[in-house]
């Protein structure tokens, strides 16, 4: 079967057992590979949603058939940036209701069948924009799909214009190098997962508005994430049992709320996009305007592995130029730092921060893992010099706290008192009465 350019639909179907005249038009007549669907789009424009059945879906129809298996790494899904992919049918549906979100379309860059390190799909998925198409009216979704086993995810041409919306949604990246890396003005990131990855799940700098929430960040190898914007929502994301660091810059504002970091670990600065490369921090936050509530950081490690030109290790960095932090209603809980003769702590702050408040914050069992001393208060810190006692610097307020270990010269209504948390040995870090 096949279809035509005049007889394209603006919603075609793909599911891999459809035996019918294969033009899209239904799930009965569905294409059989969304690699033929990719190539239509490319050839035929007016197709504005993909609805994609359930399966594994590989970049070209038959692999075993590539007489050039080195040429396959480069074979990829070729999508234009006016497009919506929805995944988790069963393919008798009706509307995206009726689907199950949980159920995910599978979009693999396995083309070799082999290892994925060597021979898989170097892009998954490429972005273009169509010529028919204003680039400021171009928007891409993409809705419960899995992307697995390719070197890049999804990954914007070099030369192609910056795409004004991107929505990635109920979505899992894994086993991939990178996830996401792209150009994008207004990027929205939500219930998703990224899992297993060699390099940074998420890469993007751009100026525009980014709201990425409610997702989940687990057993990567590399810094989970690194984003840049204007003005960045960051909210009920979980990082747990990553290696690397978190950097989230919004130039304008950055608000972090309702986010766990769990049994993290971080040994190096990788990440480009961090102000100073002699700071390791799990959570790096930059912006003019700084909000962090609501978060928990807990269980997680910062190692020098070997190198020795870090001069601080803090769980929570706050960098910027003349800006203003706003930091409350957090824990920090049993945090621990390798570094044996440098300044270490929960929290750091660059020297050319204006001014930073911290309110009804708990810093509890958190030291240094190496040093005779134990050094588990706030142990706030201003780059290298340390800041303890009664030497926090002016611009630096602590009030309404629980500060194991507590220090003067804070601010008003601070405790040194066991926080009575439910139970830490299963992190649960709630208040009992």
């Amino acid at each position: 079967g096949g279809t035509e350019c005049v007889n394209l639909p603006e919603k075609i179907f793909v599911k891999k057992d459809a035996n019918g005249n294969g033009d899209g038009s239904s799930w009965e007549n569905a294409i059989n590979e969304l690699s033929t669907a990719a190539f239509l789009l490319h050839q035929c424009k007016g197709v504005k949603e993909i609805w994609l059945a359930e399966g594994t879906y590989l970049p070209v129809e038959n692999p075993e058939e590539l007489s050039v298996p080195r040429a396959a790494k480069f074979i990829k899904f070729y999508l234009p940036t006016s497009l919506s992919i929805y995944g988790g049918f069963i393919g008798t549906e009706s509307s995206l209701t009726d689907r199950d979100e949980s159920k995910k379309s599978v979009l693999s860059g396995n083309i070799s069948q082999l290892s994925w390190v060597e021979k898989n799909s170097v892009d998954l998925v490429s972005l273009y924009t169509e010529e028919t198409v204003q680039p400021e009216k171009s928007e891409i979704l993409f809705d419960a799909l899995r992307f697995e086993h390719a070197e890049y995810a999804i990954y914007q041409g070099r030369f192609e214009s910056r795409i004004p919306n991107v929505t990635i949604r109920n979505t899992d990246f894994t086993r991939n190098g990178r996830g996401i890396n792209l150009s994008a003005q207004n990027l929205t990131i939500e219930n998703s997962s990224f899992s297993n990855q060699s390099g940074a799940s998420v890469s993007i700098t751009e100026n525009g508005d980014y709201q990425i929430t409610g997702n989940r960040f687990y057993d990567n190898d590399f810094d989970p994430l690194g984003v840049r914007a204007s003005s960045i929502i960051f909210e009920d994301n979980i990082f747990h049992k990553n290696k690397g660091q978190v950097y989230v810059q919004g130039d304008s504002s950055t608000y972090i709320d309702r986010c766990e970091f769990l049994d993290n670990i971080t040994s190096e600065p990788q990440t480009g996009l961090s102000l100073s490369r002699k700071n390791l921090g799990i959570l790096t936050v930059r912006g003019s305007l700084i909000s962090v509530r609501n978060s928990v950081f807990s269980n997680n490690n910062i190692t020098e592995d070997g190198l020795n030109n870090i001069d601080t290790q803090a769980t929570l960095r706050i960098e910027g130029v003349h800006n203003t932090a706003f930091i409350s209603n957090n824990t920090f809980f049993n945090n621990t730092y390798d570094n044996t003769e440098k300044i270490a702590g929960a929290i750091s702050v660059n020297q050319r921060v204006d001014s930073v408040f911290i309110m009804n914050t708990i810093s509890w069992k958190n030291l240094e893992k190496n040093s005779d001393s134990y050094k588990s208060g706030l142990s706030i810190f201003v780059d290298s010099t340390a800041w303890g006692d009664d030497k926090i610097p002016p611009y630096v307020l602590v009030s309404n706290s629980i500060i194991e270990i507590g220090c003067t010269g804070l601010g008003e209504y601070n405790l040194d008192l066991y926080p009575e948390f439910i139970d830490t040995t299963s992190s649960n870090l709630d208040l009992g009465l």
